[in-house]
């Protein structure tokens, strides 16, 4: 219970744009999860991949990227349905980042892996992500024309 109430407070300030505190949270809420469940157990990856997403809020891709790495590992394992969602998120983070190529390479394979597996709910995510790289896209371009 302590380990959704950290996971929950995480949600909380992340909602109201303060990072910082949803990094203490999550980091809690990791913690505590390592410490009570099996290393397999699915709920590690998807606070891994919250973990990630707080990085990025925080513009730490280096970190974000680090996290949302181990989360994939560990879905991989553990967690073989949230695999889509958090490589839709290491999408979204090379995004931010500004590495384009690597993300737009990402969505790609992760939308034929949804449309593949069926799931519409991640589909509908890199589709809607896809279309700001492709506004990043055009705006770098422009930007190199200038």
């Amino acid at each position: 219970l302590a380990g959704l109430a950290y996971e929950g407070l995480g949600k909380v300030y992340l909602s109201m744009n303060l990072p910082e505190n949803a990094l203490n949270m999550y980091k809690h809420a990791l913690q505590f999860a390592e410490n009570i469940f099996e290393p397999d157990d699915p709920q590690i990856p998807v606070l891994l991949n919250d973990l990630a997403t707080v990085y990025e809020a925080l513009n730490e891709y280096d970190m974000a990227l680090e996290q949302v790495e181990k989360a994939i590992e560990k879905a991989k394992i553990a967690n073989q349905s949230a695999v889509p969602s958090i490589m839709c998120n290491k999408a979204t983070i090379l995004l931010f980042s500004g590495d384009l190529q690597s993300a737009r390479s990402l969505y790609e394979q992760v939308l034929q892996t949804c449309v593949r597996i069926q799931d519409y709910e991640t589909a509908r995510e890199v589709k809607a992500n896809m279309k700001i790289l492709e506004e990043k896209e055009r705006l770098q371009k422009e930007h190199l024309n200038e």
